[in-house]
């Protein structure tokens, strides 16, 4: 989206903000980075952006409806949600991978 001219606000965790940041500067590409630690409760107003999506997030959440409606309410018009998909042979090795390494599972919920 940036890329192609359009300006781009990034919501970001704290503990992933240095990261975001530096990758942003690496690209050369202009963006508002935002940390916020609750994506429930963001601090933006009613339809702020004409498009909100999220990576990842949505399988963090036992109950994701509540992201949903925050994603929903600071939308004029599209919401996108991108998230695992716990049927394809690469999240198959990943989960098993951490089983057998004993490792705990931090990717979310798989059901969602």
């Amino acid at each position: 989206m940036a890329q192609a001219g359009h300006d781009v606000t990034v919501l970001v965790h704290s503990r992933d903000y240095v990261d975001t940041k530096h990758v942003w500067e690496l690209t050369g590409l202009q963006a508002n980075i935002i940390q916020c630690d609750s994506y429930l409760e963001t601090p933006f107003s009613n339809a702020s952006f004409d498009f909100v999506w999220n990576h990842l997030a949505f399988e963090h959440y036992q109950d994701p409806t509540h992201l949903v409606h925050e994603m929903s309410r600071v939308s004029r018009d599209v919401v996108m949600n991108l998230t695992l998909a716990p049927y394809n042979p690469g999240f198959v090795i990943h989960y098993l991978t951490h089983c057998l390494q004993h490792k705990f599972w931090d990717h979310g919920y798989i059901r969602n």
